[in-house]
């Protein structure tokens, strides 16, 4: 038996295609290997040429067909490379959402100090009583007779509550008006209420004199010159070494020297007289 392929293309399909004999009654398997180089569905079309011949001298032909697929040899890669790609995008899309979040959030100002608590006694006598000027021991004078009033009030109050006594505002008109309610001091019983407490007119006399004295500036502090600043640095620095003289002495268990030597003076002799 011979046979031929009747091709145009590319040989796909292989087998032996050596002669044979066939006896009547007999079968032949013939094994076909299907190979290519492309992809898709190939056929070949193949004559077979009998002796003798078969069928009146019609010719014999066995159409082949087979199904090629693409063998991906880079999928491990591609599989790896497109998780890679997606991993990146992940984290892409989770940074820029964090992002946006923290941006969108903002750290609250700390809240400022209320701003009674940066001014000092003085500011605040100042701004009250804008047409007096402070002075430490006269306020402290003001303070005093401000005690005293509203305790004379709260002592001539029939069963007063029982309430702590109310800090001066340093308002010198409130310190008036504590004062104007002290009871008046009667002449014809003044021996009798002498020792009582507080009476309005000693206190007026007092608080216009403390007034009187607020209405001058205070003097102001005595300027220091460059000696006197280098006569006290001197001063601290002679006052350091000897403490720091002392103290490495008594660290080290030094004995204590003297540096200075007492003279006595030389007994005289008498001189006898003969």
């Amino acid at each position: 038996m011979e046979a031929r392929a009747a091709h145009t293309h590319t040989q796909s399909f292989y087998f032996n295609t050596t002669m044979g004999v066939i006896l009547p009654g007999e079968r032949q398997r013939v094994l076909f290997t299907f190979k290519s180089a492309r992809a898709g569905i190939l056929g070949e079309v193949w004559r077979l040429n009998t002796h003798p011949v078969l069928l009146g001298g019609a010719t014999l032909q066995l159409t082949l067909r087979g199904v090629a697929l693409y063998q991906d040899t880079t999928a491990p890669q591609r599989h790896a490379l497109q998780m890679e790609i997606q991993h990146k995008e992940a984290v892409s899309v989770c940074v820029s959402l964090v992002s946006d979040l923290l941006r969108g959030i903002r750290t609250p100002e700390r809240p400022s100090s209320p701003a009674q608590l940066y001014r000092t006694e003085e500011d605040h006598f100042l701004s009250i009583n804008p047409k007096l000027h402070y002075h430490c021991e006269t306020i402290e004078a003001l303070k005093n007779l401000w005690k005293e009033a509203t305790s004379s009030v709260h002592c001539d109050v029939i069963d007063p509550p029982a309430t702590e006594q109310q800090e001066w505002d340093l308002s010198v008109p409130t310190l008036r008006q504590a004062v104007l309610a002290l009871p008046k001091l009667d002449s014809a019983v003044e021996v009798e209420v002498e020792a009582e407490g507080l009476r309005r007119g000693g206190a007026l006399d007092q608080l216009n004199a403390l007034l009187l004295m607020l209405q001058s500036p205070p003097e102001p502090p005595p300027s220091l010159t460059r000696a006197t600043i280098g006569l006290q640095l001197w001063r601290e620095l002679a006052d350091g070494l000897v403490l720091e003289a002392t103290g490495l002495r008594q660290t080290l268990g030094m004995p204590e020297v003297r540096t200075w030597l007492e003279i006595l003076p030389e007994p005289q002799e008498e001189s006898k007289l003969h």
